[in-house]
């Protein structure tokens, strides 16, 4: 047997570099690195002699110190499945097809990070799961070693940030799960919640519409936990411009439809009764003045 043969292609790393400077909801999650461990190929037996029959309870050493045990092709290569360590490196537990890891198969670094999912030729090709020591998360397509689509799961002072992935790069799809017990689905851009998304609050409250810099901006919607909702324009985050609220069940009113500013209906509105009955109302700043 040719000991000089490698099996199995050397990998760079397991995903190309994600770049992102975040900053989401004041918080820097800073330039993300994702990748950087190496996977080694496989060796090819230690030992000389051909007459050398491996079997799959028998543990092979190679000459850089990996170990091998499984099943073999009759051409002496891990061939089905097996558990090959890497010394040094870390430990593959999986299916292999001519020497090469092919099917589905775990890779453990010795750091704890931990790669599950599809191979094929050697790389990760395929669905997968990686799950890096640090605690970021790539799950999705992988192809040839990169994550090709899916999500990039980041933890950062108590906030879990779940970024879209297209064509390896990150997207301007998230989802947030605050550590206060709210979450965010929707669009972001340069590092803070802009475009379409709902925001759900602790306390049963939601908001879907607009976003602007992080704060509630455009059409949108606010429903309140008791069935009441507004739906209109908002600037800086408040009920502002012209929009409808609709009151709760259990109200006399039906709707009350104007301009509102800072939250507060303030001006000429028209107020609707659960009955049908319509009034033209003035308000100032959250107060009913005159009805007529």
């Amino acid at each position: 047997m040719d000991r000089t043969r490698k099996l199995g292609k050397r990998i760079k790393t397991v995903i190309k570099p994600l770049l992102s400077v975040v900053l989401i909801a004041g918080i820097s999650i800073g330039e993300v690195l994702v990748g950087g461990y190496p996977f080694a190929p496989v060796s090819v037996l230690a030992s000389t002699e051909e007459d050398t029959i491996p079997t799959p309870d028998m543990v092979f050493q190679f000459d850089n110190g990996d170990t091998y045990r499984g099943q073999w092709s009759e051409s002496k290569e891990p061939n089905g499945v097996g558990t090959y360590v890497y010394n040094g490196i870390g430990t593959y537990e999986g299916e292999f097809t001519n020497g090469g890891r092919d099917g589905n198969g775990t890779f453990t670094w010795l750091d704890g990070s931990v790669y599950t999912g599809h191979w094929s030729n050697d790389v990760a090709w395929g669905n997968g799961r990686y799950v890096l020591i640090t605690g970021e998360i790539l799950e999705g397509y992988f192809y040839d070693n990169e994550l090709r689509s899916g999500t990039f799961t980041v933890v950062n002072n108590g906030n879990t940030y779940i970024f879209g992935v297209d064509l390896g790069e990150l997207n301007n799809e998230i989802e947030i799960r605050y550590g206060n017990g709210c979450t965010y689905s929707g669009k972001y851009s340069n590092g803070k919640l802009n475009g379409n998304g709902v925001m759900s609050y602790k306390n049963g409250d939601e908001y879907s519409g607009k976003w602007q810099n992080g704060k509630r901006s455009g059409k949108g919607t606010y429903t309140w936990k008791n069935g009441a909702f507004y739906n209109g324009s908002w600037k800086n985050d408040k009920m502002n411009g012209n929009g409808t609220y609709i009151y709760h069940d259990s109200s006399k009113g039906k709707s009350l439809k104007g301009p509102f500013k800072n939250n507060k209906p303030d001006g000429v509105l028209k107020y609707t009764t659960k009955k049908g009955k319509k009034y033209n109302t003035t308000w100032k700043k959250g107060k009913c003045k005159k009805v007529e």
